[in-house]
């Protein structure tokens, strides 16, 4: 099967980095060749890109009602990341792949050298039932505000919501295992309450889909993250 890379601008070809020299790489070499992979995070220190690649497929079997039977090719897919931190100099002076396991982990170092506006407000989308709807998050100083801009179809009992949760009660943001949009990542918000104390929906955790800029400000915004490295509020 042919190999195949898709970035967060498109289908690309193979992406190789072996161009990348610490000391030597120049931040403006690094955007030409990579600017494919570019997720959008604004930065003179940092690149992050990402992209996926398929060089394999899995043979699935599937059956009719009729009893019939057969077998069907569905590529299998990996995500690669990639931080290129410059020095001073405009000079590359690391850099380094990891999986998307590892993305909040690598990123953190970017997220604690951001300073956020006051307040911050995020685009994001929340899943249900195979359907997306369009979000607001607004970071404030000592509240976290999601509020869904359209209403579930076919959930004519689920309200639409519309809540504000203390900072210090959001926990943590994770990355999901499963990632399907390279332009995006599936996160969880992570809360130490259930936020139906705050008008919110049933339980302690939300999905959304956020970009990697998006990300970076809520790994910058969540108190335990920034306690990880010692930092004040």
């Amino acid at each position: 099967m042919r190999r195949r890379t898709v970035t967060p601008q498109g289908p690309t070809a193979t992406i190789d980095v072996r161009f990348l020299k610490t000391g030597q790489t120049r931040r403006d070499e690094v955007l030409e060749k990579l600017g494919a992979t570019d997720t959008g995070f604004a930065s003179d220190r940092f690149f992050v890109g990402r992209w996926r690649t398929s060089k394999a497929a899995a043979w699935i079997a599937i059956g009719t009602p009729a009893g019939y039977g057969g077998f069907a090719a569905d590529r299998l897919w990996g995500n690669t990341n990639l931080l290129v931190r410059f020095g001073t100099d405009g000079a590359v002076e690391s850099y380094e792949l990891f999986p998307d396991k590892s993305v909040a982990e690598k990123l953190l170092p970017v997220a604690r050298e951001q300073v956020l506006s006051e307040p911050e407000q995020l685009e994001a989308s929340l899943a249900l039932n195979a359907t997306e709807i369009p979000v607001r998050v607004v970071l404030a100083k000592e509240s976290l505000e999601i509020a869904e801009l359209e209403r579930f179809a076919g959930l004519k009992h689920r309200p639409q919501y519309h809540y504000n949760v203390p900072r210090q009660v959001l926990e943590r943001i994770t990355v999901d295992r499963f990632q399907d949009n390279i332009g995006y990542l599936n996160v969880t918000f992570h809360f130490a309450r259930d936020l139906r104390k705050f008008h919110g929906p049933r339980g302690k955790n939300v999905g959304l889909q956020i970009t990697v800029p998006e990300f970076i400000t809520m790994l910058a915004y969540t108190p335990q993250h920034q306690a990880q490295d010692g930092a004040t509020q």
